[in-house]
């Protein structure tokens, strides 16, 4: 036989370096325990973050402080801060033009 027909008949029988299995075998193996592995991974990322998000939950309850309406408040003082602003502003105006009158 050729040297390529021997190198078609390594792929097919088993190699006791490779556990008795052929190549084809197996790298079938291989791929089947990556793809568990990856599975398993993506499970447990999935968890964490679960448990991430309830520990954030926990720690912002016992802090008392929300995110959510400390922005809020912060929105109703600046919109009250250019409130302020504009009516002294208006004021301001307001007695600029009456100090010319007056003149």
């Amino acid at each position: 036989p050729s040297n390529l027909v021997r190198l078609l008949g390594l792929q097919d029988a088993p190699r006791s370096t490779l556990r008795h299995e052929s190549i084809g075998q197996r790298l079938g193996t291989l791929l089947s325990e990556i793809g568990l592995s990856v599975q398993s991974k993506e499970r447990e990322a999935v968890h964490l973050e679960t448990l991430g998000a309830h520990w954030q939950s926990e720690r912002d309850s016992l802090s008392g402080v929300d995110v959510n309406e400390e922005m809020l408040a912060m929105l109703r003082y600046q919109q009250a801060y250019q409130s302020v602003a504009r009516f002294v502003s208006s004021v301001s105006d307001t007695v600029e033009i009456l100090l010319e009158l007056a003149r």
